[in-house]
């Protein structure tokens, strides 16, 4: 998938919990590991790009995957419009394996 160019891979977590309950160390443990594991498994580094499982997150959390270099994906209702593109806040798209071109358009437009 990767290969395509159409697909890119990133960390989701050690395990799928809500980060937004966890303390700082074991969201730095368990990010830390899973991003590590990852790159290891690809043969390459990957960008430190971070989709929170169920989009929780908490004040913590942001803090510790920005002082560990991430870019934080998070579901919220609206884009992140703001003049100064705050890339801790970008819109997460959950996509579903039977939607079409146009489903998936009505969520981005």
């Amino acid at each position: 998938m990767e290969n395509s160019g159409l697909v890119s891979i990133h960390t989701h977590g050690k395990l799928h919990i809500p980060y937004g309950d966890e303390s700082a160390e074991v969201i730095e443990e368990y990010i830390t590991y899973a991003h590590s594991h990852l790159e290891e498994e690809l043969g390459h580094s990957v960008n430190k790009v971070f989709a929170y499982p169920y989009g929780s997150n908490s004040s913590i959390s942001r803090e510790v995957l920005s002082n560990l270099g991430f870019i934080q994906n998070m579901l919220e209702d609206k884009y992140n419009t703001s003049a100064d593109l705050n890339l801790h806040y970008l819109k997460r798209i959950t996509i579903q394996h039977n939607y079409d071109l146009g489903t998936i358009l009505k969520f981005i437009l």
